[in-house]
Parts: structure tokens; C-alpha cells; sequence
């Protein structure tokens, strides 16, 4: 197994930073989810670039802007920054709040589902096609976390993460998930995992909560990389432009000498150079505006 070493790319006190994603213009967002922030990357600037009045767990690349995954709703921003209009996922009454999402290769959306208090199988995957209909695809999770496209678009990843295993499922003809396939189970020394991105090659990285690393899951299904992160709970992790790994990392959780640590809650960076892989082209929701 490689190890490699990530360094800060630039600092932002999250308490839980969260869902990188890279958008088709070559900038990336991510957010703080208990502060409802979303933020822009503009080079080493992360930019505050949207505030909601709840959660916010991902911004991903729609046809008109962006689709923020909100607490209850999904919000469609336009390019100029106004919200175009909202689909509602869960019930205001309930508990839950979206967690990990992606685009389907069919421009549709796959959106996990989790209980804000992490209860046990109250998490769900729900499918939001393009006529803005939905349906949920699984039920019975606890907490619905990284989630990606595989190379060929035939195969989506995602991980339960109290069941440490990453699991495939296939893209059937209408969109919809197929039988699942339990893929990888991730030894607990390495941490809980959390969100997770493919390379080109068809290998899985995944944000090691707790374990102050990010894992690359090779084609063979082994461990063949391991990436040291300086902070513990790292979160998420995504290619940019340049197909370099961005890593987010959590306040959330720390000690307090942990909390005060250089880089925790801030955005960490291994550089193409040192991993030697590429990223996907990023998918665009094609999901209608109301």
C-alpha cells in the first residue's frame, strides 16, 4: 500500500464541511451543513457564496445553476443566484434531512435520506427524475453517505456508513438502481466511512471519519493507497479542474486542543503530481424547473 500525504489548501473552521463537487465551469462548492453555508472555491479563496436557514448537505450542477440539497427541500438556484423554485423531499413534520446525493447519467438525482439524530434504518435513497417525480429506491439505512457514478455510467457506488461497506448497484434502463452487490467492506482501524469520489480508472476514494485519512479502493478491490490527512475527521473528497483530490474536514466532534489544530474544518489538497489519477467529467440534473 502507497502513502501519501495531504496538505492544507486553505482554512475555513467548518463545523462539518462537507459535499465537494466539481461544476462543468472548473470551479467546485462545498458546504457546512449545520450552518447552512455554501461555499465556492475560487483557487486557495473559498468564497461564501449562499446561505440557507437550515441544513445544507451538497450543492450539485443542475441545467439552469445549482440544486442545493436542503433540509425537507431541494432548492434550484439560476445563475444569478435566485431560487428558481423547490421540490420537497421529506416531510416538514419529520426528522430527516438529505444527506450525500448525485447526478444520474440520465440527469435525474439519487439522494440519500438521513435521521438528524443518526437513528438506526431510518435513512433512505429516494430518485428524483426529471419530471420531478419521486420515488424511494431503498429504505432501512442509517446513514446514507458517499455516493458516485462509476467510469461507463453503468454502476452507481455508495456506502451505509455504519456498515463500513461499499456496495454497487447497476443503472438499469429507467434510471433506477438494480440488485445491490456489497463491494469492499472497510476495515474499522481506517475509520467511518464518509463521502467519496471515482477516478477514471474505477477507483474508489473515501474520507475516513475519525481516522485522519482518505482510502483509495483500487479496481482489484484492495486498499492500494492511503492518503494522510492532517486533522481527524475528515468528510468528503472530489477531483477538481486540474484532477487534483480536494478533502474537507469537521470541527465537529474534536477535543478542544483537536478544534484549535492547524487545518480542522478546512479544505486539504493532494495534488494530481502525487496521485497520479483523473477525475470524471461532472454530471448536469437535467430535473425540470417545476
Amino acid at each position: 500500500m502507497k502513502s501519501l500525504a495531504a496538505s492544507l489548501f486553505c482554512e475555513l473552521r467548518a463545523e462539518l464541511g462537507e459535499g465537494l463537487q466539481l461544476f462543468p465551469d472548473g470551479t467546485s462548492r462545498l458546504v457546512d451543513i449545520p450552518n447552512g453555508k455554501v461555499f465556492r472555491l475560487d483557487n486557495q479563496t473559498p468564497i461564501h457564496e449562499r446561505q440557507l436557514a437550515h441544513e445544507v448537505s451538497k450543492s450539485l450542477p443542475w441545467q439552469a445553476g445549482q440544486v442545493i440539497l436542503g433540509r425537507h427541500f431541494l432548492h434550484f438556484f439560476d445563475q444569478d443566484g435566485n431560487e428558481s423554485s423547490r421540490l420537497k423531499v421529506s416531510e416538514e413534520s419529520s426528522n430527516l434531512r438529505c444527506s450525500d446525493g448525485c447526478v444520474m447519467p440520465d440527469g435525474s438525482l439519487l439522494i440519500g435520506l438521513v435521521d438528524r439524530n443518526l437513528r438506526a434504518a431510518a435513512g433512505s435513497l429516494i430518485h428524483v427524475a426529471i419530471s420531478r417525480d419521486i420515488a424511494e429506491v431503498l429504505s432501512g439505512a442509517t446513514i446514507p453517505n458517499g455516493i458516485a457514478v462509476m467510469p461507463g455510467e453503468r454502476e452507481i457506488v455508495w456506502v451505509d456508513s455504519p456498515t463500513q461497506t461499499l456496495v454497487l448497484f447497476p443503472i438499469n434502463q429507467e434510471g433506477r438502481l438494480g440488485e445491490r452487490e456489497d463491494y469492499f467492506v472497510i476495515e474499522d482501524s481506517f475509520g467511518v466511512p464518509d463521502g467519496l469520489t471515482v477516478d477514471s480508472e474505477g477507483g474508489i476514494w473515501v474520507a475516513m471519519w475519525g481516522g485522519s485519512k482518505l482510502i483509495r479502493v483500487s479496481p482489484d478491490r484492495k486498499i492500494d493507497i492511503q492518503v494522510e490527512v492532517g486533522t481527524k475527521n475528515i468528510t468528503s473528497c472530489a477531483f477538481d479542474s486540474a484532477d487534483n483530490l480536494l478533502i474537507t474536514s469537521a470541527t465537529a466532534a474534536l477535543s478542544k486542543d483537536e478544534q484549535v489544530s492547524s487545518g480542522a474544518g478546512g479544505v486539504w489538497i493532494l495534488e494530481q503530481a502525487k496521485h497520479g489519477f483523473r477525475g470524471l467529467k461532472p454530471l448536469v440534473s437535467g430535473v425540470r424547473h417545476n
